[in-house]
C-alpha cells in the first residue's frame, strides 16, 4: 500500500453553519465507502438543495489529490485511516 497526500480545503474562509453541514455530509459519505471526489460532489449537492445557503457557502471546497481515493476506516481505538486507490 502506498501513502497518498490528500488535502480538502476552501479557497476562502467560511464562517457559517454551512461549513459544519458540509463537513458532516462529506464525512457521512466517506463512511459509506464513497471515494473522496464523489463524497465532495454529493456534499456540495446537499448544500445546494438546502436553499438557505448561497454559492459562497458550497462552492469554495476543493480537493487536492486523486479524487478516486477511498478512505478505509478501521475499527481501532484510535480509528486510524488508511488511504487506498479505488481503482485498484
Amino acid at each position: 500500500m502506498t501513502n497518498k497526500i490528500i488535502c480538502i480545503g476552501t479557497i476562502y474562509p467560511i464562517f457559517t453553519d454551512a461549513a459544519v453541514e458540509f463537513m458532516a455530509a462529506f464525512m457521512r459519505f466517506l463512511l459509506q465507502g464513497i471515494c473522496l471526489g464523489e463524497a465532495l460532489r454529493k456534499a456540495r449537492k446537499e448544500l445546494i438543495a438546502n436553499r438557505k445557503y448561497s454559492k459562497f457557502d458550497w462552492a469554495p471546497y476543493i480537493l487536492l489529490g486523486d479524487p478516486k481515493t477511498q478512505i478505509q476506516f478501521q475499527q481501532e481505538e484510535h480509528r486510524n485511516a488508511n488511504l487506498t486507490n479505488a481503482s485498484g
